[in-house]
């Protein structure tokens, strides 16, 4: 058994070797961790964007709560919106300016046309979905079976789809 002794350029050879391997686990091992980190303060602090954006696209469709838009606008919020009561009727705006428009002009921003049939109607009382995928605009129905044959249609009123 014959061995042979390793010279010392095959030793440091080894040895360099060695260490590019190591060097490469922890440079990689730190550029994903700073990824993560980046990740995770770009979401954090972009979280009601990101949220918003979300809904403007999950929502379509589907009814949405009374709390997420301001009906002085009738747009879909980034935040949630205040409760007003007039009339006995629950109002939702963004703002106390909102809110005092409407008060100003009760009888334009109180009501809405029904998107599907195009009936007058209270937007306290409304079901309220958004008019296009990805854009903050709502409409209104009286009911909830204009709600669904308004999407059925692919957003279409029905006194357009008759013409």
């Amino acid at each position: 058994m014959n061995k042979r002794k390793i010279t010392k350029k095959e030793v440091q050879e080894k040895l360099h070797a060695e260490n590019r391997k190591f060097n490469r686990i922890i440079q990689m091992s730190f550029s994903l961790l700073l990824l993560l980190i980046v990740s995770v303060l770009v979401f954090y602090t972009y979280w009601t964007d990101s949220k918003y954006t979300f809904r403007k696209i999950a929502l379509y469709g589907k009814i949405i709560p009374d709390s997420l838009i301001c009906m002085d606008g009738d747009i879909l919020l980034h935040h949630e919106s205040t409760e007003v009561i007039l009339k006995d009727k629950s109002y939702f705006f963004c703002s106390d300016e909102c809110s005092g428009h409407l008060t100003k002009h009760f009888k334009e921003l109180a009501l809405s046309v029904d998107a599907y049939s195009g009936d007058t109607i209270w937007k306290a009382d409304a079901l309220i979905g958004l008019k296009k995928r990805g854009s903050p605009e709502v409409v209104y129905f009286r009911s909830y079976s204009n709600f669904e044959k308004y999407y059925q249609k692919g957003g279409k009123n029905n006194r357009i789809s008759n013409r």
